[in-house]
């Protein structure tokens, strides 16, 4: 079973391992924007169900989710700033990790996921079965209609852009999210078409740099 104090270990090989900085270059697209890392939360154990906004159990407790984040940050990662989606599978792992670094932790609900509305916590075939006119419709315009009570991708960058203009500049901040906001944040700040932002996996549990997006990009196309 997993404890704090090997997260409290975990939390100390991240900030104080010997191994070398990060290359300069490496944050160049970064220069006037703070160091943001973004993770998102454990897989889920429900298969079939559409959710945004709904409580879906996840395959782990929040403290074994948490250690995995840690362990995986990149050595000597220097995390002030945990900033997280107010939903549980996000916000309660976030609280043990900003204890295990001793950072600040921000709750948000400008990093919720995409409100799926009415379609909340039922299962696609349902929706297609009981629904299927705006299933169809969403389904082929997903980019511009909102689901049945929820919300369009055009707010959803909005609001998870105006997260973004309050973070500050000289901190280090670590995300705790959804697929949906990391992808949010590309589009947002990187210009990104949600067709290139879904063509990048986002690992469950993975801390990755938010600049990533850009050598991504960068090496999708050299291929």
């Amino acid at each position: 079973m997993t404890t704090k104090a090997p997260l409290a270990r975990a939390a100390t090989d991240a900030r104080d391992d010997g191994s070398s900085e990060p290359a300069a270059n490496a944050v160049a697209v970064e220069k006037r924007r703070p160091d943001c890392y973004v993770v998102r939360h454990a897989p889920v154990s429900e298969r079939g169900v559409c959710y945004g906004r709904y409580a879906v159990v996840l395959s782990m407790s929040a403290l074994e989710a948490a250690q995995h984040m840690v362990e995986r940050l990149p050595h000597r990662t220097n995390v002030s700033i945990i900033h997280s989606s107010p939903l549980a599978r996000c916000a309660e792992p976030a609280a043990h990790v900003a204890a295990a670094l001793g950072a600040k932790l921000r709750i948000d609900d400008r990093l919720s996921e995409l409100s799926m509305g009415d379609w909340e916590g039922l299962r696609w075939e349902h929706i297609e079965r009981e629904d299927p006119a705006r299933y169809r419709a969403w389904m082929d315009n997903w980019q511009s209609l909102a689901p049945p009570g929820g919300e369009t991708t055009q707010a959803f960058v909005q609001r998870v852009h105006d997260w973004w203009q309050q973070t500050e500049p000289d901190d280090t901040h670590l995300v705790v999210a959804h697929a949906g906001v990391v992808r949010a944040l590309w589009v947002a700040l990187y210009g990104a078409s949600w067709e290139a932002a879904m063509g990048h996996p986002v690992a469950h549990l993975e801390p990755m740099r938010l600049s990533s997006f850009s050598r991504m990009e960068e090496s999708r196309s050299s291929t």
